[in-house]
């Protein structure tokens, strides 16, 4: 692979890179329950006493050792399944990051194959040598052939 192409594969592997979330399970789980103050936002957007309070007990559990699974079930055992912001396995930030993933991949590899296919420019040729008359004669006998 040329030089050119290092660039190219440099910002690719930055974009990958930057893409990788570093995982919060608190706020993950906040992203995933509704706010039952009001169902519409939910605990990660909602600024409300009762989000602010479920969100702290969240973390508590969390950092006691609870699964964020069972902190879910126990917040669907004492609010019904309405408190789901999305249903078990229904996340669909992974199929983002596959589909950016795989068009980043596409661009790489679409560059490197229009660097192979571009031909070769051949060495440039020498002019003729001619002098000025040689020239003046050309010139008179293109100009006479126009007319």
């Amino acid at each position: 692979m040329r030089m050119r192409f290092a660039p190219v594969i440099v910002l690719v592997v930055v974009a990958v890179v930057g893409c990788v979330e570093r995982s919060d399970p608190a706020h993950e789980l906040e992203q995933r329950l509704l706010a039952p103050c009001c169902w519409r936002q939910t605990l990660a957007e909602h600024d409300s006493p009762v989000a602010t309070a479920l969100r702290r007990e969240v973390r508590e559990q969390l950092a006691a050792g609870v699964s964020p699974r069972q902190v879910e079930d126990a917040f669907v055992a004492r609010y019904g399944p309405r408190i789901q912001a999305l249903g078990r396995g229904d996340d669909p930030r992974w199929l983002i990051g596959v589909v950016v993933g795989a068009a980043m991949v596409a661009g790489a590899v679409g560059l490197v194959v229009i660097g192979r296919r571009r031909p070769q420019r051949p060495p440039p040729q020498a002019a003729p040598d001619l002098s000025d008359d040689d020239y003046a004669t050309r010139l008179d006998d293109e100009l006479a052939y126009l007319d």
